[in-house]
C-alpha cells in the first residue's frame, strides 16, 4: 500500500520560493506507511524557485500561467503527469496534496475568473489524479481533524483491500 504525498509536505524545500510546507500530520502518517512523494511543477521541469503560477478562465477545466508572465503555461504537463501517476505508480492507495495550490489543491485552490478570486478550484495535477482513478485524495490541512485524519486511513486501507489484494491476493507487490 503506497500512500502519494506532496514532497513539500514532507519537507522537501520545492515550493516556487524555495521554501517547504511541512506538516506534522503527514510526517506522522508518512511514519507508519509506504509513501511516494512528488512535486508536480518540479517534476515537469520548472526549477526552484521557479515563477509562481495561478489557475484562471473556468473552474471545470482552468489554465495555468505564470502569475507575472502569462506566457508561461504548463497546464498541458502538469494534467499529462496526473494521469501519468493515476495510471503507472502501481500499489496507490491514496494521495495526500498541497492545498491552495496550483498543481495540487483539492477543491481549495483559487481561480481567477474575469478578475475575481474565487477558492473552489483544484489543481491541475490532483485534478487528472481524480480523474483516472478514484484513490481517495485529501489536503493536508484536512488532516488536523482526527476524524479526518482516520477517514481517510480508512478509506485508503479500503480502498488497496478493494484494487489490490482481491485482484492480486495477499502477495501483490
Amino acid at each position: 500500500m503506497i500512500i502519494g504525498i506532496s514532497a513539500c509536505l514532507l519537507g522537501d524545500k520545492v515550493r516556487y520560493d524555495g521554501g517547504d510546507q511541512q506538516n506534522p500530520h503527514v510526517l506522522r502518517l508518512a511514519r507508519h506507511y509506504e509513501t511516494r512523494k512528488i512535486c508536480p511543477e518540479v517534476n515537469i521541469g520548472l526549477g526552484v524557485p521557479r515563477p509562481p503560477i495561478q489557475l484562471i478562465d473556468d473552474l471545470r477545466f482552468p489554465t495555468a500561467i505564470g502569475k507575472h508572465d502569462p506566457s508561461l503555461n504548463p497546464s498541458d504537463a502538469l494534467r499529462t503527469l496526473g494521469k501519468t501517476v493515476a495510471t503507472t505508480w502501481p500499489g496507490l492507495s491514496g494521495f495526500i496534496v498541497k492545498s491552495r495550490s496550483p498543481s495540487c489543491g483539492n477543491g481549495s485552490t483559487k481561480v481567477i475568473i474575469n478578475g475575481e478570486d474565487i477558492r473552489t478550484g483544484t489543481g491541475l495535477f490532483t485534478e487528472q489524479l481524480k480523474r483516472n482513478s478514484q484513490i481517495p485524495v485529501i489536503e493536508e490541512t484536512n488532516l488536523d481533524s482526527p476524524a479526518s485524519y482516520t477517514q481517510f486511513i480508512m478509506r485508503v486501507e479500503h480502498y488497496y483491500q478493494q484494487h489490490y489484494i482481491s485482484k492480486h491476493g495477499d502477495n501483490y507487490e
